[in-house]
């Protein structure tokens, strides 16, 4: 049957927009208003509405407004002030959003696309913060979390990735201007780093991303167990120079969840090598780095913070994530996942599984 004789196309369009309501996501959305005229005709007409009901249903209306500053962090090529203060309130922005008004189908796929690895990550974090009971160190089926769970952890991980782009290099950015102490980051003024996270985010949103760099370097750790000699891309350390992969593994964790989701799921070794060939390369552009050049002057002027928060700090940059157990349990970082009051299982408890 010809395209034009199909009994779909002859609906009113207020069953065509009915049917668009519905898509389970937004690839299926593309798929379908780039079959035919008609059906990209209503979408045209319809296009704030819809986007905002698929996306609202598939990221949830109390992470949407993370999305979408995370989305809006990564297309900034200069930062200012300012705008690293409008993305920060969209990101802490806890009011429901009735319509999205100009989003694009091209970003409504990359926020769903990021939002795909984002549950990726939840469900294998949950796996193994939970597969060991706390007290009794016998392993365990873990249960479902809740969606509160869910959401909490999601949004530790939308955390990451926002300081993620705040700090990483844009392209042509990766030079050294002058000297070997002067980078350009994207985001480097003073008060800086410290006023991004310190300022912005509760102490205990700042140890999630604690906790979520912890799992991140396990994970790296687990796939590079069989790759005895086999340097990650271009210069590199080899895995079984524990030293410097120590001192560098950082700058994997900083190039970003989709980057990071890529590189998990290439399971071998010849695998992984092929991606790291053709997405990676040499660079020391990760957030300790960062915040060490963009903290210059203001740890020298009179307002600088305490030495205490000067230290929570450190756990946030990955400086003794991997040095001293006893620290990050007695450091709080915690998940909200399993919190005593309900069944006495908390991520604080699971946070020493990751070192």
């Amino acid at each position: 049957m010809h395209p034009s004789a199909s009994p779909v196309l002859k609906l009113p369009v207020e069953l065509i927009l009915a049917i668009l309501l519905v898509l389970p996501d937004i690839s299926t959305l593309q798929s379908i208003v780039l079959a035919h005229s008609w059906f990209y005709l209503v979408f045209r007409e319809n296009r704030d509405a819809i986007i905002t009901h698929l996306l609202t249903t598939l990221v949830s209306a109390e992470l949407l407004p993370q999305a979408l500053a995370v989305r809006e962090s990564s297309r900034v090529q200069s930062w200012t002030d300012d705008k690293v203060a409008r993305v920060l309130a969209r990101f802490r922005d806890d009011r429901r959003i009735v319509r999205l008004l100009g989003l694009s189908l091209a970003d409504a796929l990359a926020i769903e696309s990021l939002h795909r690895c984002v549950c990726s990550f939840v469900d294998k974090f949950a796996s193994a913060a939970l597969s060991v009971h706390p007290f009794t160190e016998r392993p365990e089926t873990p249960s479902p979390l809740s969606v509160s769970e869910w959401r909490h952890v999601a949004g530790a991980f939308y955390r990451a990735e926002l300081c993620t782009n705040l700090l990483r290099p844009r392209d042509g950015q990766e030079s050294v201007l002058g000297d070997d102490s002067k980078v350009a980051f994207p985001y480097s003024g003073v008060p800086g780093v410290k006023d991004v996270l310190l300022r912005h985010f509760h102490i205990w949103e700042i140890e999630q991303l604690g906790c979520v760099g912890e799992f991140v370097y396990r994970e790296l750790g687990r796939r590079s167990g069989g790759d005895c000699g086999i340097s990650w891309g271009r210069s590199n350390p080899e895995h079984t120079d524990i030293v410097v992969w120590e001192s560098q593994k950082r700058q994997f964790f900083w190039r970003g969840l989709q980057f990071l989701h890529s590189l998990f799921a290439s399971e071998s070794v010849t695998k992984r090598c092929v991606f790291l060939a053709t997405k990676f390369h040499s660079s020391r552009y990760y957030l300790q780095n960062a915040a060490w050049h963009a903290d210059s002057e203001w740890d020298n002027s009179p307002q600088n913070i305490s030495d205490d928060t000067d230290h929570r700090v450190e756990v946030v940059f990955g400086a003794r994530l991997n040095e001293d157990s006893g620290h990050r349990a007695s450091g709080g970082i915690c998940m909200g996942v399993r919190p005593p009051a309900t069944n006495g299982r908390s991520l604080q408890s699971h946070a020493s599984q990751f070192s």
